[in-house]
């Protein structure tokens, strides 16, 4: 079970020691990969935005961007798996969405976004 706080859990592993560094009892960073099922839309963490409707993403269109919410599944410290919200191939900013979240703040974006 995880600590919902420290997000932390226990568990046991059996691992090759031969040269002894492995002391029992030792604390590790550990990522764990689930399953072997593979995504259909990967992105970088850095497309994403929180905005008043959740998580979101600037999607390119005709008139400029548009932020979309997206559904999340699996992660990790640099990628996320995208369920819903974006196909394959939509293209989208990776890098710099802060700009964009500060400009539909000031609502000097392009009239066409979607809410």
């Amino acid at each position: 079970t995880l600590d919902e706080r420290t997000r932390t859990g226990y568990a046991r592993v059996v691992l090759s020691n031969p040269d002894g560094r492995w002391k029992p009892g030792m604390f590790i960073t550990a990522e764990v990969q689930i399953g072997n099922e593979e995504a259909r839309v990967v992105i970088p963490q850095s497309a994403l935005q929180t905005l008043e409707e959740g998580i979101s993403v600037f999607v390119e269109t005709d008139e400029g961007f548009e932020p979309r919410h997206v559904e999340l599944g699996r992660a990790n410290r640099t990628q996320v798996e995208v369920l819903s919200g974006l196909k394959a191939g939509e293209r989208y900013v990776s890098k710099g969405g802060f700009t964009l979240k500060a400009e539909l703040g000031r609502g000097e974006m392009d009239e066409g976004h979607s809410h």
